[in-house]
């Protein structure tokens, strides 16, 4: 296992590859490169190898994602199944996310906090249910531990939403 120090200045590149014709892929990821090497990072460039399947450059790239511990995200990435899957990977593993579009940073960042709202929403009222239907006639720890991580969820993606 690598130490944390190890990835500190290493920058996954996430875009579009699939549905380009190769050269594009490629010109745009070098363009993405360059732009994160001028911010000072040491670039994994995923395009290699562009014989394998779907399925095996995601298995690759995300062990690669791993590794770094910022990821820069390419305009395009909105139109890529597996490019969105590295930036929600990324949110979840709090890796430093640098966008190429602010404009596409406040949406993944609205996204976030409904998904986070959601869950929390969700969540809560099955867990009220719940409680209810167990006639609780007092809050044991578990209970009061379960309020207070919902609460947290909630407001978190509420946070997330108003600030983003």
């Amino acid at each position: 296992m690598k130490s944390a120090s190890s990835n500190n200045n290493k920058c996954y590149i996430s875009g579009k590859i699939t549905g380009l014709e190769p050269q594009i892929a490629e010109d745009n990821f070098l363009k993405a490169v360059i732009k994160a090497e001028k911010l000072g990072y040491e670039c994994v460039n995923p395009i290699s190898n562009l014989q394998l399947s779907w399925f095996e450059f995601m298995l690759r790239d995300i062990q690669l994602l791993f590794d770094c511990s910022t990821i820069y995200v390419q305009a395009n990435f909105i139109s890529s199944k597996g490019a969105l899957i590295e930036v929600f990977i990324a949110v979840i593993l709090k890796k430093k996310i640098i966008f190429q579009s602010k404009t596409q940073k406040i949406m993944v960042l609205t996204i976030v906090g409904i998904i986070q709202l959601v869950i929390g929403v969700v969540y809560g009222f099955l867990y009220t249910a719940d409680f209810i239907s167990r006639s609780v006639k007092k809050l044991n720890a578990g209970d009061i531990l379960m309020i207070l991580l919902l609460i947290a969820l909630v407001f978190g993606g509420l946070t997330v939403l108003i600030f983003a």
